[in-house]
């Protein structure tokens, strides 16, 4: 079931394991690759980064309490063969106490020198899975 959010929009979608999917067709006309890229900030009841090992990314890809796991950086969107280019998996029983939030976000890696913006990206998306059935 595909849910459209608007700036602001919060839901409660009922799950305790699940991946958040990113993906995207890469760059088949002239220029650099778009290199989008997953992350995930856990935020405590002060709306701040709990700690620096609590921002999850292509460079750390475990958080301390285990409940998050980046499976890794795709360069380019041509390395998943249909599949989610990058994911973040969940597991929301074990995250430490003092997360209040978790925020996903999504990057395009030097979007500056390679003047790139979201609009360019063909076929984007961002998505959660139930990790129990796939869906």
């Amino acid at each position: 079931m595909a849910i459209n959010l608007q700036k602001g929009q919060r839901i409660d979608i009922g799950l305790t394991k699940m991946t958040i999917g990113l993906g995207w067709d890469p760059n088949e006309g002239t220029g650099y690759d778009f290199d989008l890229d997953a992350s995930a900030i856990m935020i405590d009841n002060q709306r701040k980064l709990v700690s620096e090992d609590y921002f999850v990314f292509y460079n750390n890809l475990n958080s301390p309490d285990g409940a998050l796991t980046h499976t890794g950086d795709d360069p380019s969107g041509k390395n998943s063969d249909g599949d989610d280019d990058e994911a973040i998996m969940i597991d929301l029983e074990k995250v430490d106490q003092r997360v209040e939030e978790i925020l996903f976000v999504v990057t395009i890696e030097d979007f500056e020198r390679r003047r790139q913006n979201f609009g360019q990206v063909r076929n984007s998306y961002i998505r959660i899975v139930d990790q129990n059935n796939n869906q």
